[in-house]
């Protein structure tokens, strides 16, 4: 479902009006592999939720150092969409196609940064928005120009 703001993802129950949260995420593809984020509840692009005034890109490089060790140095909007999860959120997500630096580092103890193939992340992402985030960037990937 095509939505003003990106493609809407999860079904929002009718008679809802969810709560917006917006936030950024990464994809990092080097070699046929993906940057994700496991957790006990499955991975994910690394990212999370922008702080109020706080804007996209700077939530995005906190974000990824926080689940990740590494540092972005090179960020580039890919899409946005917006993903329903819980009781009463609607995700607002900007993803980024990103270069990273640094080495990963295991700095939150149920977050594992981890290197997977793209084939395997977009069957195992746990939002539906992430897996076509991720389609998204491995198509810009794969363009010359890319």
């Amino acid at each position: 479902m095509a939505v003003a703001g990106g493609r809407q993802f999860g079904t929002v129950p009718a008679g809802t009006t969810p709560s917006e949260r917006p936030g950024a995420y990464a994809v990092a593809i080097v070699a046929g592999r993906v940057l994700v984020v496991e957790t006990p509840a499955g991975w994910y692009l690394p990212g999370g939720g922008v702080d109020a005034g706080e804007p996209l890109e700077a939530a995005l490089r906190r974000e990824v150092r926080e689940e990740t060790g590494y540092e972005v140095v090179a960020a580039d909007r890919l899409v946005t969409a917006r993903q329903y999860v819980g009781t009463a959120t609607n995700k607002v997500e900007t993803f980024f196609a990103v270069s990273l630096a640094g080495e990963a580092a295991q700095r939150e103890s149920d977050h594992r940064p981890r290197w997977v193939a793209v084939e395997d992340a977009l069957a195992g992402l746990a939002e539906e928005a992430q897996a076509w985030a991720l389609a998204a960037g491995r198509e810009r990937a794969a363009r010359p120009d890319g």
